[in-house]
């Protein structure tokens, strides 16, 4: 058995401290409890492939939120040293940057025994708390089997968007659960079978740059063929919820259901999310629930109160546009006139009816 306490080391830019062992030579049995003070992942990615246009002194472009996937071939899966591996270990961090997203007071255990590696990482994240059951990679037999199970807790998810996406579209805080798993026998083939549920929820939140209200006046008005109005203010929709119950597959988040609500609106629906490009693509159908009349633009919601008027959402997260459905609008005028018209047209029909019998 060798131990190393006291240990002090630097690798590239960050301070090392702790302890570590080979709690047994013959087996290479690792034990460690180290603290890092700041470490960049980023650093430590796969670099661009040549000629996608970097400059030979600029920023490596592993570091970098626009930089390409790597292309090189998939990694097979190193069976044999997994299945040999034996490690039990903590690793704290006191700052951790990965793919633009600031870590702290990072805690990551690592088990590992017999091909079977076990990680839960916990930490903060835009003043919020990540953790759960972590990831496991179960070697024991060929395809390897990934599992990842974690939580979000009252993360402000409009510095996380910007940090992923950089986008100002969207804040509040949010909540948030994934449960995915997947096989193969080598990196790629094990991060595109992931498969499994995902669910967010924002409170207390806004849309920037979109207003809903004044998307769905500007369909009354397209309806009646007159002019949009003026739009008033810089286009936001604050909300209460926004929530999303989704399935990750293929690299594809499907959201079914997805609901948002304001103070005048419901919206529900449905649609997906592309993680290689962060495309959206939603179909959504939006209610007015209460609208003061205040104002010419309160009074013009109200005309639309419990109509149910079709939305499309597309684009990406860094720049997407609403259109609401003026047909579907018109449709749902004629329900709307049939519905209040019901009782008039029966009446019509009964007395034709008793008519046609009395001949």
């Amino acid at each position: 058995r060798l131990q190393v306490d006291s240990l002090v080391a630097t690798l590239d830019r960050s301070k090392i401290s702790g302890t570590a062992a080979i709690e047994d030579l013959e087996r290479g049995a690792l034990a460690f409890d180290l603290k890092v003070d700041a470490v960049d992942l980023d650093a430590y990615r796969p670099p661009a492939e040549p000629g996608t246009g970097a400059a030979p002194d600029a920023t490596p472009a592993a570091t970098r939120r626009d930089a390409p996937r790597d292309a090189a071939a998939p990694t097979p899966l190193p069976f044999d040293t997994l299945r040999t591996l034996t490690v039990n270990g903590r690793l704290a961090i006191d700052r951790a940057s990965l793919a633009g997203l600031a870590l702290t007071d990072v805690e990551v255990p690592i088990v590992a025994r017999d091909g079977d590696l076990r990680i839960a990482p916990r930490a903060r994240l835009f003043g919020g708390t990540i953790g759960g059951r972590g990831v496991r990679l179960d070697a024991r037999r060929s395809p390897a089997r990934l599992e990842i199970a974690q939580e979000i807790r009252g993360v402000d998810v409009g510095s996380a968007v910007k940090a992923y996406a950089d986008s100002d579209r969207l804040s509040g805080r949010a909540d948030a659960r994934l449960e995915l798993a997947g096989t193969g026998t080598t990196d790629a083939a094990l991060l595109d079978s992931l498969r499994g549920p995902l669910t967010v929820t924002v409170n207390d939140g806004a849309l920037e740059g979109l207003d809903l209200a004044y998307e769905l006046q500007r369909a009354q008005a397209l309806y009646r063929r007159q002019a949009p109005p003026a739009r008033a203010g810089a286009p936001r929709t604050p909300f209460r919820t926004l929530s999303a119950e989704s399935v990750l597959a293929g690299g594809v988040v499907t959201s079914d259901p997805l609901r948002l609500e304001t103070d005048v609106l419901e919206v529900r629906g449905a649609g997906t999310f592309r993680l290689s490009d962060q495309a959206v693509d939603y179909r959504l159908t939006a209610v007015v629930r209460e609208a003061p009349r205040t104002d010419a633009s309160g009074a013009a919601l109200a005309e639309l109160r419990s109509l149910q008027i079709p939305l499309t959402i597309t684009g990406t997260v860094r720049d997407y546009s609403v259109r609401p459905d003026v047909s579907g609008l018109a449709k749902a005028r004629v329900k709307e006139e049939l519905e209040k018209r019901g009782d008039e047209v029966k009446e019509k029909l009964r007395e034709r009816l008793e008519k046609l019998l009395q001949r």
